[in-house]
């Protein structure tokens, strides 16, 4: 059996905690880092000098002192690596391709868009190579596809697909770059709880609910999705409760609000979600309330969840985007 050298795994050890306090921190000095980790200083020099060499970490001022020599402020490198965001969403008259490259923290390097096509292996193969050599290193790539396009992508193959899937796996076998596809809204959902600071042990059901198209929802359980048998969670059939979403409108008022009503109510029952969010482009703030006010007649305050409209589901799904591409690379980038 092999040994196993402490001394470095304690390095190791050290070295990541280093990482994670200098990337949540942005800028530190080694002493701040030290008293951060309980690392002592001598040792917190030796890790800085480490992560600089490799260009993890660099040395951005110097700040005065009330003696001796002035202390050296490190900033976390976010462009040692970039990570790139591929999604299809609708932008204003019709759906595009969106390509956004950022840093390690999610800032925007460089972006494009493009109309929608349904690219074959050869041109899934081109476009991936010319985006991954914009900016380099590309650590990782998330892809984002709508609802139905997603399902079918998965399930169909050919015909169907935005991209080639097996284009997708020929490339991250040849390029080494770790590639990820999820379903638009389950990455609102993620984005959401991020960008809303929700705790891991709370429950969120984020609906998507526009009009002329078939509803959904996504399921974001202890800090992560639920997808379900065969990725099925969340969908939103017209049975068995009659509620054809594709076909729904604003007006009458409650007729929409029974709609939601027999649509929440399972969601309430059986998941128990702390937060309801719902994205939609003719649900407004009265219909939400006045559903609400039923669901809490009939299951009590205590039982039901927090009820919001989202602000902007695009910013979710971009900031979901962004956290399934970071969480693909080594720790701690996308942990924290």
């Amino acid at each position: 059996m092999e040994s196993i050298n402490r001394p470095k795994l304690v390095k190791e050890h050290n070295l990541n905690l280093v990482r994670q306090q200098l990337y949540e921190a942005r800028f530190a000095t080694r002493q701040q880092l030290s008293a951060l980790t309980g690392i002592s200083n001598v040792t917190m020099g030796s890790l800085l000098n480490q992560m600089l060499e490799t260009g993890e970490a660099l040395e951005t001022e110097r700040l005065p002192s009330a003696g001796g020599r002035p202390a050296a402020v490190y900033s976390y490198n976010a462009c040692r690596k970039y990570v790139l965001l591929l999604s299809v969403g609708f932008e204003k008259t019709e759906y595009r391709f969106r390509s956004v490259l950022t840093d390690l923290y999610g800032r925007p390097v460089w972006e494009e868009e493009r109309p929608i096509a349904h690219l074959d292996h050869r041109e899934t193969l081109d476009y991936l190579e010319r985006l991954t050599h914009i900016r380099q290193p590309v650590g990782a790539v998330g892809i984002g596809l709508p609802g139905i396009g997603f399902g079918e992508y998965l399930r169909r193959g050919g015909h169907a697909e935005y991209l080639s899937l097996t284009a997708l796996e020929e490339f991250q076998q040849a390029s080494g770059i770790p590639i990820r596809v999820e379903n638009d809204v389950n990455l609102a959902a993620m984005g959401y709880a991020k960008l809303h600071r929700i705790d891991k042990t709370v429950g969120l059901a984020y609906l998507y609910l526009m009009k002329g198209i078939y509803g959904g929802s996504a399921i974001f359980l202890d800090g992560k999705l639920h997808l379900g048998k065969g990725r099925f969670a969340g969908e939103l059939l017209p049975v068995p409760y009659g509620v054809d979403w594709s076909r729904m409108k604003a007006e009458p008022a409650e007729a929409l609000e029974d709609a939601l009503f027999v649509s929440l109510l399972p969601y309430l029952t059986i998941l128990a979600p702390h937060h309801v969010v719902i994205a939609s482009d003719y649900i407004r703030e009265e219909h939400l309330r006045q559903v609400e006010r039923r669901l809490t007649d009939l299951l009590e305050a205590q039982n039901c969840p927090q009820f919001a409209l989202a602000e902007d589901f695009r910013q979710d799904y971009q900031k979901g985007l962004e956290q399934l591409a970071l969480e693909q690379l080594p720790f701690p980038i996308g942990t924290t």
